[in-house]
């Protein structure tokens, strides 16, 4: 991309900014947004654009992959302990509406202690909402791979079938970033 994907305009500010509003409006009672230290720049938006509502989670593996994001994340002490579930969401999937996300949300039963995924076309997508015991579990887990942990039996994996193919889609080249991106 030339530059980290969470510093990349979307709708009049950068995808973090457009991602921390986003999980604002939905209510979301706590938002971390693990980062590296090797990227200051991500850092001092994440300062700009988080204000004191963003709370910030230093992944201390530089140039770790999702995983070790997810796992520092789970490992950070700084949750409200009356949190129930937890979002991973990717940073590369700004272009998922507010609806979308609220029809995936309501259909959670937050009396079930499992992982819930959305499913498109057979498909299991992102974001993943665990409840509180699963995110426990993720941060002791020896899994290679949150699709590893998922999969491991750890934690009952729950889906719900949504029918929005941008949950498919990630912003992984600047062909899609040119294509996702809103216009106008």
């Amino acid at each position: 991309m030339g530059q980290p994907k969470l510093l990349l305009p979307w709708r009049g500010r950068t995808v973090l900014a457009h991602l921390i509003e986003l999980w604002t409006e939905l209510r979301a009672w706590q938002v971390g947004v693990v980062y590296s230290k090797a990227t200051p720049e991500v850092e001092r938006e994440l300062e700009r654009a988080g204000g004191p509502d963003a709370f910030r989670i230093e992944n201390p593996i530089a140039d770790g992959d999702m995983w070790s994001s997810i796992h520092a994340a789970a490992r950070w002490r700084g949750w409200s302990c009356s949190l129930t579930h937890f979002a991973v969401v990717l940073g590369d999937q700004p272009h998922i509406s507010a609806v979308t996300l609220q029809k995936f949300l309501e259909r959670i039963d937050v009396g079930v202690t499992a992982a819930w995924v959305p499913e498109v076309c057979g498909e299991h997508c992102h974001p993943v909402v665990l409840h509180k015991e699963c995110w426990e579990k993720l941060a002791r887990s020896t899994a290679q791979t949150l699709r590893d942990f998922l999969h491991s039996g750890e934690c009952e994996l729950r889906t719900v079938k949504i029918n929005d193919p941008a949950l498919m889609r990630d912003m992984d080249t600047p062909e899609d970033f040119e294509e996702l991106r809103p216009q106008g």
